[in-house]
């Protein structure tokens, strides 16, 4: 996803009035800073130097005015904390600290001369200790910036904290009643919107389309599985219905959204259980969730956003003797996260339906986390972060639906079942692939969030 940035530069007056040639030896760092992130993807809005607190107030309101994602700090050389604490505390932006200096070798052969480059890490130091006592929350990383992979970190803690804040104002669309009795994932719309900023947007119906529409809307779907084994009538009837949802979501300005196939039913709009929309949706970036879960579609909509390799899931079955837990839902699942994948059909029996394209295929083996929403107490909530290996067995007898399995990192399934009911983990949840678990915390943590690792 793109983010923005604003990189903020950290100097100290005292040298431009005392050696005022320095500068033109640390400015230059500032900016191939700058011209590597954003070359990595970011956008990157750059400020003068800044060495006093009118300076770096301007800076800030100037970031603010840029709507930037997140400020990324860079100490080009020692500076004084209480210039910058302030402006820091006024300001609403994140804050991402990058602790890093030009020079990767700074041994005993060193020229003494380049410490007056290379000293930034205490003025990081002063000021992380000034946010810290007036708890103003804040993110570093730390080291070199060409002989690390220090640059990336600090790009994956602004995707997270992009993607946190997309949720603020987010539209979710709903496709019938949540499911009547499922109690986990059901929070209230206005605690939704208070609390997180996901707003509810029931659907409505679209008018048809043209045989054109749906035939480059087939084209676009087979980039994500095959369709060759859905029958030509049922492929149109379940393209059509691809259409309407995905018109809707773009008009209302949808972010994903949900459905309860009890629900769907013969005289309807969406007259088939909407599995195809669902995963080719997911594909294309938008969140989505089973059962009427606008909850964990929102979360799966945002986490997406950091990492288009994330899925809706489900824990359904444990394999004591092969302490790893099956993963499975009815026939939606993101085809990135899938190998092999296609869309197939099959027949239908939990609603006076028509029969649905199914997605069909089984989670790709490597590193992964199952990550989920919990909804406590007094409207405040709980991220559930678990890292696992994701093992394939491409002799499986599950060929015919969604399938995969998971093993915690550390210990057995009967610790990590335990563990995440104890915290309150919910039965629907997701899947992201070789995503940091700082990343995924930052994300958390800046959605307000508590935060909880099972390792």
């Amino acid at each position: 996803m793109g983010i923005k940035i604003g990189l903020l530069p950290l100097y100290l007056k005292l040298y431009d009035d005392a050696s005022p040639e320095t500068r033109s030896k640390v400015e230059p760092f500032y900016h191939e800073i700058a011209e590597v992130l954003s070359r990595k993807g970011a956008e990157v809005v750059t400020s003068p130097v800044c060495r006093v607190r009118k300076e770096f107030a301007r800076a800030l309101d100037e970031f603010s005015a840029q709507s930037v994602d997140a400020v990324v700090t860079i100490h080009l050389a020692y500076s004084p904390s209480l210039e910058v604490i302030e402006p820091l505390l006024e300001s609403n932006l994140p804050i991402v600290v990058l602790d890093t200096t030009p020079d990767y070798d700074f041994g005993p052969h060193q020229d003494a001369a380049k410490i007056s480059f290379n000293h930034g890490i205490h003025g990081a130091q002063d000021m992380c200790s000034m946010l810290v006592r007036n708890q103003r929350e804040f993110f570093i990383e730390a080291g070199h910036w060409e002989h690390s992979d220090v640059l990336d970190r600090v790009l994956g803690r602004v995707r997270a904290i992009s993607a946190a804040r997309s949720l603020k104002g987010m539209k979710i669309g709903l496709i019938g009643d949540p499911f009547a009795g499922m109690g986990d994932f059901q929070v209230s719309p206005e605690v939704l919107e208070q609390e997180i900023g996901v707003k509810i947007i029931p659907f409505s119906e679209q008018q048809p389309t043209s045989p054109d529409v749906l035939s480059a809307l087939q084209q676009d779907i087979e980039l994500s599985g095959s369709l060759e084994d859905v029958p030509e009538g049922a492929l149109k009837a379940n393209l059509q219905i691809t259409e309407h949802i995905m018109s809707w979501m773009n008009s209302e300005g949808l972010s994903g959204f949900t459905c309860n196939f009890l629900q769907v039913t013969r005289d309807l709009q969406v007259n088939r259980v909407p599995f195809l929309a669902a995963s080719y949706g997911m594909y294309k970036g938008f969140g989505y969730a089973g059962e009427g879960d606008v909850l964990t579609a929102s979360m799966v909509s945002a986490l997406l956003k950091i990492n288009p390799r994330s899925s809706f899931a489900e824990m359904f079955c444990p394999d004591w003797a092969g302490n790893q837990i099956f993963l499975s839902h009815m026939g939606e699942v993101n085809p990135r996260v899938c190998d092999p994948f296609r869309y197939t059909m099959k027949a239908y029996r939990y609603s006076d339906a028509d029969e649905p394209v199914y997605a069909v295929g089984q989670f790709s083996g490597g590193d992964a986390s199952v990550v989920n929403l919990v909804p406590l107490a007094g409207g405040k909530f709980r991220l559930i972060i678990a890292p696992v290996t994701v093992h394939s067995y491409f002799d499986s007898s599950f060929t015919k639906s969604v399938h995969g399995w998971v093993r915690p990192a550390e210990g057995s399934i009967s610790e990590f079942l335990q563990r995440y009911s104890m915290l309150g983990g919910t039965h629907h949840k997701a899947v992201v692939y070789n995503e940091d678990v700082e990343v995924l915390r930052t994300f958390g943590m800046t959605a307000g969030w508590d935060v909880q690792v099972i390792r």
